[in-house]
């Protein structure tokens, strides 16, 4: 019996990408994803969009989460956020060193979205249906990740909060403060945990195996939040010191474990040197070039009101929230699926078939 593996990148606001992505899958295998999916690995954003389907939310009302609350999480963007007055109160509390921006917007949607109460293994204990979840975090006390697994009714963490865990999951550094979290006799400083699995995909690899699974029998379907379409030419980074790099470092620093992740889960999935259906990574180009390649009359069609093919302009930036920006992405994601190529003679939208049908073996 086949073992289905989600996987869920990292990257702020392009989770909405993830989760629009998610949507057009479940129209394909026409199920609810908790009930198809055996683990369900997220960090960071990805975190968020895991804990959700797990909580048995639908993708589609996922896209909805990012729309509604985007912008409580990340209150401000662009070239002078760092100077909008929301941020004055950080600056008093922290100096000029203070994070871009509080947590608050972040926990407050958290609560209100996951319940305040609901621990991390209370979503095992509830049902033993529901699919394994599994987040992961940093703790800079000892240096050491934090992985919150939900049938790990003794670990430390057993009666940490589920939001609580997404919030230390996606306390990026320089955009959150670190997040204190406690439980059972332990205390830890959390931070984001993209900067030890941004790509959570050999995470949960590992974690199926040491469940008893096989690795001919797994099955892993990782999601990204959108590859960047350009990089850092060795002219401008040669000379870059402390404040060149501050504006990119994260960026730099989440970024490239991801290919890493997806490289080693490459070579175990698969075998005999070969490509097969039992592994695949959706990674959509972060370009507006490219979305206006993919976009056709029938997605303009399904634009919301106020919002049009000219004004679909996405931005990489992990914190911009504007409507305009998300937008863009949910529009990325639906062209992605529909008109999207993995190679000159497959479609994304067969990949997904092909691995949809390859996966069959555990209904």
């Amino acid at each position: 019996m086949v073992y289905r593996i989600l996987s869920l990148d990292g990257g702020g606001i392009r989770g909405v990408l993830s989760a629009q992505i998610l949507a057009s899958l479940e129209t394909l295998i026409d199920r609810p994803l908790h009930e198809y999916f055996d683990m369900i690995a997220g960090t960071s954003t990805g975190s968020i969009v895991a804990a959700s389907l797990v909580l048995e939310k639908s993708a589609k009302q996922i896209v909805e989460l990012y729309r509604k609350n985007g912008s409580t999480i990340f209150p401000y963007w662009g070239k002078t956020s760092y100077l909008s007055p929301k941020r004055f109160k950080l600056l008093l509390n922290y100096g000029l060193s203070a994070p871009k921006f509080s947590n608050q917007g972040l926990c407050d949607v958290l609560k209100q979205e996951f319940s305040e109460t609901k621990t991390v293994t209370d979503i095992t204990l509830s049902s033993g249906r529901k699919p394994k979840l599994l987040i992961f975090s940093y703790d800079t006390v000892s240096r050491s990740p934090i992985v919150f697994k939900s049938w790990r009714t003794s670990n430390w963490y057993a009666d940490v909060t589920l939001w609580e865990a997404c919030a230390c999951s996606a306390s990026a550094p320089t955009f959150f403060p670190a997040y204190q979290v406690s439980g059972g006799g332990k205390s830890c400083a959390a931070i984001d945990g993209g900067v030890a699995a941004n790509n959570p995909v050999t995470g949960a690899i590992a974690e199926a195996i040491n469940l008893g699974e096989k690795i001919e029998d797994i099955r892993v379907l990782s999601i990204g939040t959108g590859e960047y379409a350009s990089g850092f030419p060795y002219k401008d980074v040669k000379q870059w010191g402390v404040l060149q790099w501050a504006g990119h470092i994260i960026d730099v620093l989440m970024d490239a474990p991801v290919d890493i992740s997806d490289y080693v889960a490459r070579q175990l999935i698969n075998t005999q040197d070969r490509e097969t259906d039992h592994y695949i990574r959706l990674q959509p180009l972060l370009s507006n070039t490219y979305l206006r390649d993919l976009f056709d009359a029938e997605l303009e069609r399904q634009l919301p009101i106020g919002i049009s093919r000219r004004n679909l302009k996405l931005t990489t930036a992990m914190d911009n929230a504007s409507r305009e920006n998300i937008e863009a992405l949910i529009a990325l994601g639906k062209a992605y699926v529909k008109n999207g190529k993995c190679s000159e003679k497959l479609t994304v939208r067969q990949k997904i078939q092909d691995f949809i049908d390859e996966a069959r073996g555990g209904d």
